[in-house]
């Protein structure tokens, strides 16, 4: 073979490539795109933008949040801690000190704040990291030796894991006392034909209820749980996707394992405060305008109590970017857009 039908084979592979990920994306952006069968009720006046605040960078995610303050982590400097007003935006910054002799990988770690209280955790090398002064060192605690997703701060005693088992293809919740190896309860989330990619989700603590919530990814479910990790109930959100649309496959050359395919996302991402769970949903509802679906983003609002719908509200694309992560905060929801922090006022 000639190097012209070489060149030739190499530009037809990668564009066979680069039309398949078009192809799953589009097939994607259809499944969002067209209306599904359920409704919305979208009251006047529930959200408007109050202020906003250009952080320069689009690294930052948000690693907790008081009365009075937001505090956001950075992964490109994983050192400083960000800090705002909730009222009124205005950012300082305050450096995290690591006890001596520690040895973590900084930049894979995740901050989790209710302050006073400052956790750092290295999911790759399963170290957290605590304080409950953010004027002194965080000192090493021990984690146990599982695959961690996500963690939860409940108190300075004790944590929140949500890990994954890959002998048994099954994911938990697991309840740690800090000083202790062995979980003080346990909550097996349920599973379809495979354990890892179909009970993904986002795991949440309502510091007012003392309740956790775990919202399902890929399928319209979400469970109420006490601290103590016994399911209070499970209820369902406003789209019919019962079931996890995800297939996997092993990939043997890189040793993991993947999607085949992009999942259809039925709850995208999600916040908590004083038993209203807030839901940003990708999916058009059949009572929605198109124009206003395309301009922005609904927010879905349920009452952990009694599992009900309340009613939605739109968080509008800013800069032609959309809300990348957000929180609530009494009558404050923060976001995250690209590199902007916005506040908006909500009227609950």
């Amino acid at each position: 073979m000639g190097p012209k039908q070489k060149l030739f084979r190499l530009f037809l592979l990668g564009a066979g490539a680069i039309a398949s990920i078009l192809v799953l994306f589009f097939i994607t952006q259809n499944y969002n795109d067209r209306r599904n069968n359920f409704v919305r009720l979208f009251p006047p006046h529930i959200a408007w933008l109050q202020d906003e605040l250009d952080l320069g960078v689009n690294s930052f995610y948000i690693a907790g949040t008081t009365d009075q303050n937001i505090f956001l982590g950075n992964t490109t400097t994983p050192a400083y801690i960000t800090r705002s007003n909730i009222d009124r935006i205005d950012t300082s910054r305050f450096r995290v000190m690591i006890a001596p002799d520690t040895k973590i990988l900084y930049d894979k770690g995740q901050y989790s704040i209710d302050s006073p209280y400052i956790n750092l955790v290295d999911l790759v090398s399963r170290k957290m990291l605590m304080t409950s002064n953010p004027n002194d060192k965080l000192y090493p605690v021990a984690l146990p030796q599982l695959l961690i997703a996500q963690t939860v701060l409940l108190n300075q005693a004790d944590i929140v894991c949500r890990t994954y088992d890959v002998k048994a293809d099954r994911a938990y919740l697991k309840k740690y006392a800090i000083t202790q190896n062995e979980p003080a309860s346990t909550l097996e989330l349920p599973k379809q034909s495979e354990g890892l990619f179909s009970p993904d989700g986002n795991l949440i603590y309502d510091a007012v209820k003392k309740q956790l919530v775990y919202v399902f990814r890929y399928k319209n479910q979400f469970l109420v749980i006490d601290t103590n990790l016994q399911l209070i109930k499970a209820n369902r959100t406003l789209d019919t996707n019962t079931f996890a649309k995800v297939q996997r496959v092993y990939i043997a050359s890189q040793n993991k394992m993947t999607m085949s395919k992009p999942p259809v996302v039925v709850n995208a991402s999600s916040a908590l405060w004083n038993g209203l769970l807030f839901i940003k949903s990708p999916l058009l509802s059949s009572n929605e305008n198109r124009s206003s679906f395309k301009n922005n983003e609904p927010i879905d609002i349920y009452n952990t109590n009694t599992g009900a719908y309340l009613y939605s509200f739109y968080l509008p694309k800013f800069k032609g970017s959309t809300c990348r992560e957000f929180t609530v905060r009494k009558n404050k929801l923060l976001a995250l857009y690209d590199h902007y922090l916005l506040s908006f006022h909500l009227r609950l």
